[in-house]
């Protein structure tokens, strides 16, 4: 994971099956996915309610999986950092302290 640090210009896939399986869902707020497009997921992963994604997730697996090979430019997360709408976002960049895109904080 070292040599992913700090590294925000490339979307590094998720082995979204794997985590769905095992029921790790809890983090996916905090985690960058490809916009495929889909109506209702990025709402979905920022409520920071697992169980409203879960759904979406599973039924659009195979073209979130082909979003990260391909390494969409668009994106979407649940994270304050990449959402401009969030009082976090608009609190760091009122204080000068927004990091550049290529870092997370």
């Amino acid at each position: 994971l070292a040599q992913y640090a700090g590294n925000q210009r490339s979307l590094f896939p998720l082995n979204l099956e794997r985590l769905l399986r095992n029921g790790w869902v809890n983090g996916f707020r905090l985690q960058t996915f490809p916009d495929i497009g889909t109506a209702g997921l990025p709402e979905a992963i920022a409520s920071g309610r697992p169980e409203l994604c879960v759904a979406l997730l599973r039924r659009h697996l195979a073209e979130l999986q082909m979003g990260f090979e391909q390494n969409l430019t668009r994106t979407f997360s649940g994270h304050w950092r990449f959402r401009p709408d969030t009082p976090e976002y608009q609190a760091w960049l009122r204080d000068g302290k927004l990091a550049p895109d290529s870092q997370m904080c």
